[in-house]
C-alpha cells in the first residue's frame, strides 16, 4: 500500500467502505502513516476508499462544499475571502478546501451554510485524488481563514444568549444590532466595511449579554479583537475603546476597573479552544 503524501509528508490514512464509513474497528483512530502499517491495515480491513483524518493528527482542516445542498452558492459568495489553497474535486463534483489545522476548529455540518461542512478535530475526509478525482488547485496549503471561525463562534455564543420564551433579547440575538452611538463609533474607527461587520458581530455579543454571562462574553470579545489587532484591522487603543463602550452594562454593575481588567486579560492571553459541538 503506497503512502498518501501532502507537501512531501505522509498522511495518516485508513480504509473506508464505498459509503465512506470506516472498515476499521475504531475508525479514523486506527489511521497510520508508515508503509508497513498501511499495508497491514488495508490488508486486514479492506475497503475501496482511503480516509484521511482531519485535525491535529494530519495538521489539516477541510471545508467541504457540496453543491447538491447549495454549498456552491456560499462558495461563490465568499471565494474572494477564502485563501487560495489545495483543493480536491469530490465524488459529486463538490470541493474539499484543505487548510492548515487551527486548534480551535472541530467539525460541523451545514452550520456555516447549507451544503458547507467543516472537518476539523475529530473528523475525516475521503482523499478523492486517490480515486480518480481531480486536484483543482495544487496549493500550497494555506492557513485556515480566521474570519470564518470568528463568525462561527459569534453565532454559537449568540444562540446561547437567547432566553427561553419571548424575552426582549429574542429580537436582536441573531443580528449585529448595536446602539446608535456605538454603531457610528465602529464606522469611524474601523476603515473597511467588511471588517466593520466583523467588529459589530463581536461587540453585539457583549452588548446583548445577560446577567451572569457578561464577564465570559467580554473576555471572548477581547480574544477575538486581539486577532483583528494582530492583522491590522483595528488598533489596540481603538479596540479597547470599542470594547469598553460595548461593556457599559458590565461596567455599571461590576465597575469600570473590572471591565477593563477583563478586556486586558483577553487581549494578552492565548486564544481559547473553539469546540462548536460542545457549545
Amino acid at each position: 500500500m503506497r503512502q498518501v503524501l501532502l507537501e512531501g509528508r505522509a498522511l495518516h490514512i485508513f480504509p473506508c467502505r464505498a459509503d465512506k464509513k470506516p472498515t476499521t474497528p475504531h475508525g479514523f483512530k486506527d489511521a497510520v502513516a508508515d508503509t508497513k502499517g498501511t499495508a497491514w491495515l488495508f490488508s486486514h480491513f479492506r475497503g475501496p476508499l482511503i480516509g484521511v483524518p482531519t485535525g491535529v493528527i494530519n495538521g489539516i482542516d477541510v471545508i467541504d462544499i457540496d453543491p447538491r445542498h447549495g454549498g456552491d452558492k456560499w462558495f461563490f459568495e465568499n471565494r474572494d475571502r477564502l485563501p487560495k489553497t489545495r483543493t480536491h474535486e469530490t465524488q459529486h463534483f463538490g470541493q474539499h478546501l484543505i487548510y492548515r489545522h487551527l486548534p480551535r476548529v472541530r467539525c460541523s455540518n451545514s452550520r456555516i451554510a447549507p451544503g458547507v461542512d467543516l472537518k476539523g478535530e475529530g473528523g475525516y475526509v475521503i482523499w478523492w485524488p486517490e480515486h480518480e478525482s481531480r486536484v483543482l488547485c495544487e496549493g500550497p496549503v494555506a492557513e485556515f481563514p480566521r474570519w470564518l471561525v470568528d463568525e462561527l463562534v459569534t453565532r454559537v455564543i449568540k444562540s446561547a444568549l437567547v432566553p427561553r420564551g419571548d424575552g426582549p433579547l429574542m429580537a436582536v440575538a441573531g443580528t449585529n444590532h448595536l446602539p446608535r452611538d456605538l454603531y457610528f463609533r465602529v464606522l469611524s474607527l474601523v476603515p473597511h466595511r467588511r471588517d466593520q461587520r466583523r467588529v459589530r458581530g463581536i461587540l453585539s455579543v457583549v452588548v446583548h449579554a445577560v446577567e451572569g454571562t457578561r464577564n465570559t462574553r467580554l473576555n471572548w470579545a477581547a480574544y477575538s479583537m486581539r486577532e483583528l489587532i494582530e492583522t491590522g484591522v483595528v488598533s489596540r487603543a481603538n479596540a479597547e475603546t470599542l470594547l469598553m463602550q460595548a461593556a457599559e452594562g458590565y461596567a455599571a454593575s461590576d465597575g469600570v476597573s473590572a471591565a477593563l481588567a477583563t478586556i486586558q486579560s483577553g487581549l494578552v492571553r492565548p486564544l481559547p479552544p473553539f469546540d462548536e459541538d460542545a457549545a
